[in-house]
């Protein structure tokens, strides 16, 4: 998923936030934003990238992957995804994304959790945007990483992920943020608000 040359030593800025918190709202009356960095960020001069990333479940577990070597950030961790491309809904780009990674046709479920990173090899800020998706266990298949592991939530913190993943792991391990349950859709489904599958 992290596309972004560099190392945890250089984050510049972190911006996180819960979108249970903020209904989806950056910086209005509504959102509550806790920045954990330097907030002089110029959005209307630099470009900001979109990322979509998955939090898969089953059996109380969660699909992590590890970066291959020779790719920037080779062998850390971090939760299948990818950038959204022009046009594209979040939901669409992540579906699109899950199926070039692990082969692997996917329910989208709601967003659980933003965050904004920014690392001093680009101009460019990230907004990282993570579903609950759904996956079948058995069609999860290694395509594009050094490895994929099934962990449980408390054991997240022992992978050494991408500086960008790390709020978002420990609140994970912590029981903070817990992924809601949501039905099985039937194939040909549309994207609608909250969820859709791509095929």
């Amino acid at each position: 998923m992290g596309t972004e040359s560099g190392s945890s030593e250089n984050v510049l800025t972190s911006i996180a936030y819960n979108v249970t918190e903020t209904s989806g709202m950056i910086g209005g009356a509504k959102g509550r934003i806790a920045p954990s960095g330097p907030s002089s960020y110029d959005f209307r001069q630099n470009p900001m990238l979109t990322v979509v990333a998955a939090l898969i479940e089953s059996e109380g577990k969660l699909l992590v992957c590890q970066r291959r070597r020779g790719e920037f950030f080779q062998f850390l961790w971090e939760f299948p995804g990818g950038k959204r491309r022009p046009g594209e809904r979040l939901e669409e780009a992540l579906a699109r994304e899950l199926r070039e990674e692990l082969g692997a046709r996917a329910q989208i479920g709601p967003e659980v959790y933003r965050t904004r990173h920014r690392y001093r090899a680009t101009a460019e800020m990230l907004e990282l945007v993570f579903f609950a998706a759904s996956v079948p266990r058995g069609e999860a298949r290694n395509r594009v990483f050094e490895r994929i592991v099934w962990r449980a939530p408390l054991s997240l913190p022992r992978l050494d992920f991408l500086p960008a993943d790390r709020r978002l792991v420990l609140k994970l391990a912590q029981g903070k943020i817990r992924l809601p349950k949501f039905g099985t859709m039937g194939a040909g489904s549309v994207c609608g608000k909250r969820r859709c599958v791509v095929s």
